[in-house]
């Protein structure tokens, strides 16, 4: 299962790959995640850290944050595409449930966790808030 989990995540990637210069692709996933987040209580109590993955995110996109590494940007891509448009990745007994969606967040958030960790030191250095450019930023 494992390897069946790691290689849907790589194919994935390829998918979010083509999002790297989609302004317009990358608001409507993030859009779509809003409206998932606002449509699913247990999900939108996972909020604070798929908000902190999304302002990384809308920051880079922004040019305001430039510590990424591609990976990093095409693996929260990724996960985002996942939890926006669900794909069967996952064995049939955890399919149609927030089991999936659970475990692609946790997942993500583990990979990018040293990034993530270099974001907030940089958001706090530089007094960063995402409300100060209110057009690119999603409330979840």
């Amino acid at each position: 299962m494992e390897k069946d989990f790691e290689k849907n995540i790589e194919d994935l990637k390829a998918k979010a790959e083509s999002f790297l210069s989609d302004d317009e692709g990358i608001n409507k996933l993030l859009n779509d995640i809003k409206e998932k987040f606002e449509d699913n209580e247990f999900l939108s109590t996972m909020g604070t850290d798929i908000k902190l993955l999304i302002e990384m995110l809308m920051a880079w996109k922004n040019g305001e944050y430039t510590g990424l590494s591609q990976n990093t940007i095409i693996l929260v891509i990724a996960g985002l595409l996942y939890i926006a448009n669900p794909l069967n990745i996952l064995p049939k007994i955890l399919r149609k449930t927030i089991i999936d969606d659970v475990l692609i967040i946790v997942y993500i958030l583990k990979k990018v966790k040293s990034e993530l960790s270099e974001y907030k030191k940089w958001k706090a250095e530089v007094n960063y808030s995402p409300e100060d450019n209110q057009r690119n930023y999603i409330e979840i």
